[in-house]
Formats: C-alpha cells, structure tokens, sequence
C-alpha cells in the first residue's frame, strides 16, 4: 500500500511569503528607477523641443530661398512661441513651436534682438542662439548667420 501525497513535483505553487517578497522587490527596483526615469524624460523634452526650433529656423530660411522674400522669425519668450513673418505679402504665420508642456523658450538672442531675417539668399541678419528648457535641463540652438546653418548643443 502506498501513501496518497496530493502534492507531486509538477504541482508546486509559490507561497505568500515568496510573492509578497517577490512585489516588495519589484516595488524597490521601480522606486530607484523612477527619478532616472523622469530626468531622462525632461532631457528628451528639452532636446525635442530645440530641434523643433531649429527645425523652424531652417524651414524660415528655406521659404526665403524659394520665395526670393525677406523671411523674419521673431521669438516671443513670454509666450512661448515664435511668428514666422514673410516681406513683401504681409503675411503673418504665427507658428506655435511644437514645444511639450514642461518645455519653455528660455531667451532668445540674435545681435540685441528675439528676431532674426533670412534674406532672399537665405543669409541670417545676424548670428544668435535660443535656450530651451526642460525641468534642469537646457539645450541651445545656434544659428550661423553666414551659412544659415543650425546647429543643437
């Protein structure tokens, strides 16, 4: 005769002591993660938001070059945008930056001035950078008033 074990090696189960040790270590490694998590976050905002920008920079100077027009992008630092202007026709295209919501224009500087034309040629008036920020983070677009050229540090 032999004993009825209702337990067999395939039916193992994990007990509440190992599931609950199992959640409080899930719950530790998820709160060191966190901060990392929400700084690399702020760095991928403020970086996306200066390539939006320098993306309109270079959009501006290539709507001067096609256009053979005066193109003025002007930084509105209060708030947070920048009005894309082109000569001659007198329109006005306010553009909102596709900036996220934690991501602000900081300043903008163009030789004494939040503005910058491109000529006909697609030279800038003058040389300059804007900051953006995101939470601690900063990135700086600077613009080549030569070449037209952009460039995010």
């Amino acid at each position: 005769m032999t004993a009825c074990n209702p337990r067999s090696a395939t039916d193992r189960a994990f007990s509440l002591i190992e599931l609950v040790l199992v959640l409080a270590i899930v719950t530790v490694l998820a709160t060191l993660a966190m901060p990392r998590y929400f700084s690399a976050q702020q760095r991928y905002r403020a970086d996306a938001a200066a390539r939006s920008i320098a993306m309109e920079l270079e959009h501006a100077r290539d709507m001067a070059q096609a256009t053979s027009r005066s193109v003025t992008v002007a930084f509105d630092v209060t708030n947070n945008r920048c009005v894309l202007t082109v000569a001659d026709d007198g329109q006005t295209r306010p553009r909102q930056t596709e900036l996220s919501d934690d991501a602000r224009i900081k300043s903008a500087s163009f030789t004494g001035s939040t503005a910058v034309t491109f000529d006909g040629y697609g030279q800038a008036s003058a040389d300059g950078s804007v900051v953006v920020t995101s939470g601690g983070y900063a990135k700086t677009v600077t613009l080549t008033a030569q070449t037209g050229q952009t460039e995010v540090k």
